[in-house]
């Protein structure tokens, strides 16, 4: 196996936004005017971050969709990714925050 200079251990997460006109009232359903799904979490920024000073690096990913997305980003944006493997006891989390002019809802 080809030595490593850096191997992350740390958080990597796939941000869901959904951008809506009004934050809903407690039973309201409001419909989504954009979707987007964006990446980082600070372990796979430095390990994005290493790999583009010229490091090699590695990095854990959860082996479920998002991992499965994930992975097609870093390679988009030339992190190499032919070390990484699927670890199975790696969890998904979700929550939801919801923001609306000066005001957060977690």
């Amino acid at each position: 196996m080809e030595k490593l200079d850096v191997s992350v251990v740390g958080s990597i997460n796939t941000d869901l936004s959904v951008y809506t006109d009004a934050v809903p009232e407690a039973g309201e359903t409001v419909m989504g005017a954009e979707f987007i799904m964006g990446f980082g979490g600070k372990g796979a920024n430095q390990c994005v971050a290493t790999q583009f000073l010229g490091s090699k690096s590695a990095i854990v990913v959860g082996c479920d969709c998002f991992g499965d997305a994930y992975l097609e980003h870093l390679n988009k944006i030339s992190v190499n990714t032919s070390k990484c493997q699927f670890y199975t006891r790696c969890f998904l989390s979700i929550f939801t925050v919801q923001t609306c002019i000066f005001r957060i809802y977690i």
